[in-house]
């Protein structure tokens, strides 16, 4: 296995168990007051029955530059460090040169380090940090219907990006990696995903009704795009999103946006 796969594969693994999802105080319960905050944004649906999924906030310019300034800074220890052991290596290869052959039984040749370059250097990617669960619980309300929820997260644009488990043995779960939908999150609004039986989702109209809570707050239905594919960031099993009418369906394995006409698309 190649050092890049190696490091890669450590840090992702590292990055699920480390990756912080939404505070219990963000995800409203029966009890908790809904006041909107006009600095955040609301995520709101509906369930049959208790439904978590991790959703993934698309990387800010703002963020991707900071990321990159993060991740030149730790190449840059990364390589003089490698640097420093390759000059210690040189001097320690070349005095076991010098030991005679039938005088190197039991001396193996020092271990030369494997080199760090810009292309296998291996370094946690931006959109580790930007995750989000949606979990099965609190619930907003329950009745004979089913269950709602209401999540307060950060303004931008999301897509849906599966259901992650973290547990003590590790990662697990389903991603959507081969196509899902996105929409976005304004800041001081409400936006209503609709009628969520993971991973169906049924975009919201007039006839579904909102809890008493929210009447009267500016909720908003939310405008679904198709998403682009994306990477498999916890090694977990790979599925995508069942085609939605009007928003995704597929050419092949490709995620086509219908709204757009295909734009969009593609992989990432």
């Amino acid at each position: 296995m190649k050092l890049s796969a190696i490091i890669s594969g450590a840090l992702l693994a590292a990055a699920a168990l480390t990756a912080a999802p939404a505070h219990a105080r963000d995800q409203f319960n029966a009890k908790d007051p809904v006041v909107i905050d006009p600095s955040r944004a609301y995520v709101f649906y509906r369930s049959a029955e208790k439904v978590s999924m991790r959703v993934l906030r698309e990387v800010t310019p703002m963020q991707r530059r900071a990321w990159e300034s993060e991740r030149a800074g730790a190449y840059a220890k990364a390589r003089a460090k490698y640097e420093r052991q390759f000059a210690n290596w040189k001097k320690e290869d070349a005095a076991w040169r010098r030991i005679p052959q039938n005088q190197r039984i039991g001396s193996p040749a020092p271990a030369k380090p494997d080199e760090v370059t810009p292309e296998n250097f291996g370094f946690s990617p931006a959109e580790m940090s930007n995750f989000t669960d949606f979990t099965a619980g609190p619930q907003l309300s329950k009745d004979a219907g089913g269950y709602t929820y209401l999540i307060a997260v950060d303004p931008g644009t999301y897509s849906i990006y599966g259901q992650v488990v973290v547990g003590g043995n590790g990662v697990a779960g389903k991603c959507l990696c081969m196509g899902s939908v996105k929409f976005e999150a304004k800041a001081g609004r409400i936006v209503d995903l609709g009628q969520v039986d993971y991973p169906t989702i049924e975009p919201a109209k007039p006839s579904m009704a909102l809890p008493d809570k929210l009447k009267g707050l500016p909720v908003e239905p939310a405008d679904f795009h198709a998403a682009a594919k994306v990477p498999n960031y916890f090694g977990i099993l790979i599925d995508r999103m069942p085609a939605m009418p009007g928003v995704l369906r597929y050419e092949r394995d490709i995620p086509v946006d219908v709204k757009t006409a295909g734009a969009g698309t593609g992989t990432r």
